[in-house]
C-alpha cells in the first residue's frame, strides 16, 4: 500500500512469528528506506518498537508499505 517515504514502521508482536488461528506465520517488511532500519537480528522487540521506516527499495515504482 502506498506510504509516506521514512514514515516509521513499528512492532506489530514482541516476536518475528504469530499465532493465529493455529497457523504460526512470520512477517516481512519489503522495500524499507535504506538506513531506516533501526534493529538487528536477535534483538529484544516490544509492540510498538520502531522498527523501520517505509522506502522505495528494489522492484517497486514509489514508496510503499510491504508486509508478508
Amino acid at each position: 500500500m502506498a506510504a509516506p517515504g521514512g514514515m516509521p514502521i513499528y512492532a506489530a508482536s514482541a516476536r518475528p512469528s504469530l499465532s493465529i488461528m493455529g497457523m504460526d506465520l512470520e512477517t516481512l517488511n519489503g522495500h524499507i528506506r535504506n538506513g531506516g532500519t533501526t534493529v538487528s537480528k536477535g534483538d529484544p522487540l516490544k509492540v510498538d518498537d520502531k522498527i523501520t521506516e517505509v522506502g522505495t527499495t528494489g522492484n517497486s515504482t514509489g514508496n510503499d508499505l510491504t508486509l508478508k
